[in-house]
């Protein structure tokens, strides 16, 4: 399966990761790999039906979500402790940046 290298700056930029001019050739060739061995698990045999056997699915027993505490029962506390409040809510610093800008 191709991949073009707009296509490997785009993964780049989703994952946060900063890739070089010079490494897109090689992880473009990597993906290629990729993905070829990904297509070949089209060509395995699948079972029809309960064929499955043994594979059983877990699943998960959970407790019903419950709580006696009242919703903003606490918030005018909170709001009063914190060192910087903004319209109700605490206002904290920007920790998340977008460099593609």
């Amino acid at each position: 399966m191709a991949v073009s290298k707009n296509e490997v700056k785009k993964l780049g930029q989703l994952s946060r990761i900063g890739i070089k001019k010079e490494e897109v050739e090689s992880i473009q060739g990597d993906l290629e790999k990729i993905l070829g061995f990904v297509s070949k698990l089209k060509e395995l045999p699948v079972p029809k039906g309960d064929d499955l056997g043994a594979v059983k699915i877990p699943t998960n027993n959970v407790r019903e979500d419950v709580s006696d505490l009242k919703g903003g029962e606490y918030t005018r506390k909170l709001l009063e402790q914190a060192p910087n409040v903004e319209n109700g809510f605490v206002k904290v610093k920007n920790v998340l940046q977008n460099d593609q800008n």
